[in-house]
């Protein structure tokens, strides 16, 4: 049965665990998607700045080529306009790559080259508008201003290779990544169905054992009524049948103690006597017994009970044995619970009655006290007696077991054992706390239904 729960958990998990690799596989290849997106807008972006610069300095040197032919002022239009848009069209671009170390170093050569050619762009403007067509021609004629184009396009063009090249290894990535999701996500499903279907047998095992050992038990519970109901037959046949030979004997032995009284020496009477103390006593075994197999069969329903005033008639009803051994009996408040006050005025009488007969040499002295524990009362009958050993704490409360023999402290060896099924028939349990020659504490605890503050005067 463990296993088969220890199975259910690992495969729950298990298929939570792939549903949950299955959504950050997705994840992941959304978010490599949507970084994708974003590199190739901020790429296009570069390269669309690059191709700007690059028209604005061409704009530029075919401004000052128009003015260099007609001398028309009008032609450097487009040459001022280069002129005052290239600078910002560098910075903004300069931005754009600031996440980019070779970039940024290719924009500063960049930067130079255009700033020279503009410099030689001014030049030949200036020549041609103070020394005329020829002086600008010889300027234009040295080949440093198409030296200078020449190497802005070159580079220029080696920034798109290498801005391309890193959008081209984005765009392979997310292709891999985007292709890997379909085929984890099947895979994972796949397995996760069938973990689930695993799950779902070892499920559908555990209910079937829940069920037959369900069953078992609802046998086992009519077998166990069926049983209660023989030994309470047996109890009635003990406490009838049984007890009627055992009177006859007793009441035979007598009349024959009676009517041979002077016919039988010493030795008669005393077999006699024998005879009818093993009916008597057989006669209180078989009444013990009765009380024990009757305290789960023939209790009384449940309900409010006031354990003090129980307490107290039980007291009152051991009042002889009391005024015979000079005993003290005092208790303190008791609370109201929830049981059968028929029994619980026998549990107390017993465990009173007990401190009684096993009392030393001093007149006896208990105590009946009870005290909350969270959500039980404990209660305790304290004496001043002989005591027991601590080795024998569990043996006293078993069935027939005596520390005595009877002709120091009579008795059928029933009496703690009858307390022990009282207790536990209201869900509580009993021990003894007891050093030999030190007194006893018997205790025990009843479950608290009804907790409120009682009161602390003691009663005797």
């Amino acid at each position: 049965m463990a296993i088969g729960k220890r199975a259910l958990i690992v495969g729950l998990l298990s298929a939570l665990g792939i549903i949950l690799l299955i959504q950050w596989v997705s994840y992941r290849a959304t978010q490599q998607l949507v970084e994708t997106s974003e590199a190739v807008a901020h790429s296009q972006r570069v390269l669309t700045q690059l191709e700007e610069i690059v028209i604005q300095v061409q704009d530029a040197q075919r401004g000052q080529r128009g003015f260099v032919i007609t001398g028309d002022e009008s032609y450097l239009e487009p040459f001022h306009r280069g002129n005052d848009r290239i600078p910002q069209e560098i910075a903004d671009l300069r931005q754009l790559t600031s996440d980019d170390p070779l970039l940024q170093h290719q924009l500063q050569q960049l930067d130079i080259l255009i700033n020279s050619a503009r410099a030689e762009f001014r030049q030949i403007v200036d020549a041609r508008r103070n020394s005329g067509f020829r002086a600008a021609q010889q300027v234009v004629l040295s080949g440093e201003g198409k030296q200078a184009m020449d190497d802005i396009r070159r580079l220029a063009t080696q920034m798109k290779s290498q801005v391309q090249a890193s959008l081209d290894q984005r765009e392979r990535a997310a292709r891999t990544a985007a292709a890997r999701v379909p085929l984890v996500m099947l895979g994972g499903t796949a397995v996760s169905f069938s973990l689930l279907l695993a799950v779902f047998y070892l499920l559908n095992r555990e209910i079937a054992q829940r069920r037959a050992a369900e069953e078992a038990v609802a046998r086992h519970a009519q077998e166990l009524a069926r049983s209660n109901a023989e030994l309470e037959q047996f109890a009635y046949v003990a406490s009838h049948d049984l007890q009627e030979p055992l009177r006859m004997v007793a009441s035979y032995t007598q009349l024959l103690a009676r009517r041979y009284r002077d016919k039988l020496d010493a030795d008669a009477h005393d077999f006699i006597a024998f005879a009818a103390d093993g009916a008597t006593r057989m006669q209180t075994l078989i009444n013990d017994l009765l009380a024990y197999s009757r305290v789960g069969t023939r209790g009384l329903p449940f309900g409010e009970t006031e354990s003090d005033a129980i307490c107290g008639e039980a007291i009152n009803n051991l009042q002889k044995a009391v005024e015979e051994t000079g005993a003290v009996v005092t208790r303190a408040p008791l609370p109201r619970l929830v049981a059968d006050p028929s029994q619980l005025r026998q549990l107390f009488q017993n465990l009173i009655s007990n401190a009684i007969k096993f009392r030393g040499p001093e007149p006896p002295r208990i105590h009946v006290g009870a005290g909350r524990n969270t959500n039980e009362w404990l209660f305790s009958v304290r004496d001043n007696g002989i005591g027991i050993d601590p080795e024998h704490a569990q043996r006293i409360f078993v069935l027939f077991q005596r520390l005595h023999n009877r002709a120091e402290y009579p008795g059928t060896g029933i009496g703690l054992a009858i307390c022990k099924k009282i207790v536990e028939r209201h869900g509580g349990r009993i021990w003894v706390e007891s050093q030999p020659g030190s007194g006893a504490a018997f205790c025990f605890s009843l479950p608290d239904s009804h907790p409120q503050p009682f009161d602390t005067k003691e009663r005797k």
